[in-house]
C-alpha cells in the first residue's frame, strides 16, 4: 500500500505568498460582510417579513383580513383551540413564518444583531403589523390582540431562535 506524503511535501515545500489582487478580494468580502448597520438589518429583517406575511395571508387570515378569503385553517383553529387559542396560533404562524425565512436569508452577522435583542425586535415587529392591519381595514379589539401579540412575539422570537441552531447545525 502506497503512503500519502501530501503533508511531508507540504511542510518541506516553499512558502508562497497570495497575489495582492486575491488578497484585497478577501479583505473586502470580509470587510463587506462585517460591516452591518442596524438600520439596514431591520429594514432587510422587516421586508422579508413583510413579504413572508403577505404570503402566509393566503392560508392563514389575521383579523379576518386574508389576501385569498380561504378561513379554513382560521375555523379548524378557531374550533380546536378556542377563540384566545387560535389568535395565538395565528400569531405565531404570522411572525413565526418571517422569522424562519429571515434565518436562511440574512447573514450571520445580521442574525446576531437581531438575536441580541430578540424579543424587542419581534415585539416591534408585531405592533407594526398590527398597525397595518387597522390601515388596511381589519377590526382590531384588545381581547384578541394581547393572545395574537403573545404568540407572534413569542412564536416568532423561539421559531427564529431555533431555526438559527438549526442551520448552525446543518452548516
Amino acid at each position: 500500500m502506497k503512503e500519502n506524503h501530501d503533508y511531508e511535501s507540504f511542510i518541506q515545500g516553499e512558502e508562497k505568498s497570495a497575489p495582492d489582487q486575491l488578497k484585497q478580494n478577501i479583505f473586502n468580502k470580509i470587510e463587506n460582510d462585517l460591516k452591518v448597520t442596524p438600520a439596514l438589518t431591520w429594514v432587510k429583517f422587516s421586508a422579508i417579513h413583510a413579504f413572508i406575511g403577505a404570503l402566509s395571508l393566503l392560508f392563514c387570515p389575521q383579523f379576518n383580513l386574508s389576501l385569498s378569503g380561504k378561513k379554513d385553517l382560521y375555523y379548524f383553529f378557531h374550533q380546536t383551540l378556542g377563540h384566545e387559542g387560535c389568535m395565538i396560533v395565528c400569531g405565531a404562524i404570522f411572525l413565526g413564518t418571517g422569522a424562519l425565512a429571515s434565518v436562511f436569508l440574512l447573514k450571520q452577522v445580521e442574525i446576531y444583531l437581531i438575536r441580541r435583542s430578540l424579543m424587542m425586535a419581534f415585539l416591534l415587529l408585531a405592533i407594526v403589523s398590527l398597525g397595518l392591519f387597522y390601515i388596511f381595514g381589519a377590526q382590531i379589539y384588545f381581547d384578541l390582540a394581547t393572545p395574537w401579540l403573545l404568540g407572534a412575539v413569542v412564536g416568532g422570537a423561539s421559531t427564529f431562535k431555533v431555526s438559527g441552531i438549526l442551520k448552525e447545525a446543518l452548516a
